[in-house]
């Protein structure tokens, strides 16, 4: 019995981790957008491509926060995650 759960909680640690380092790279993935003044003739897809690696960061950071329900450290990061979300979201232009 105790090897399943020893067991569990490393696939509960791998899997958190796992989400975790996707939702960075979706993070990373909208920092070449920041900051970025776009004009209405300008290409409409770094605008959606941007909004949507934030949208599936701040999804993946959820299911961090799911997986990883009872470590305090892991929510910990995980408030700093969105924290530093909603900072590049605000510097992201907008889709409307």
């Amino acid at each position: 019995m105790f090897a399943n759960r020893t067991l569990a909680l490393w696939l509960r640690g791998a899997s958190a981790a796992a989400l975790y380092a996707i939702a960075v790279f979706m993070l990373a993935l909208s920092l070449p957008a920041m900051g970025r003044e776009l004009s209405p003739t300008d290409d409409q897809d770094i605008r959606a491509g941007a909004n949507l690696c934030l949208i599936l960061s701040t999804l993946f950071l959820g299911m961090t926060a799911v997986v990883s329900r009872r470590w305090k450290a892991a929510w910990a990061v995980c408030a700093l995650h969105l924290v530093v979300t909603v900072l590049v979201w605000t510097r992201v232009p907008s889709l409307f």
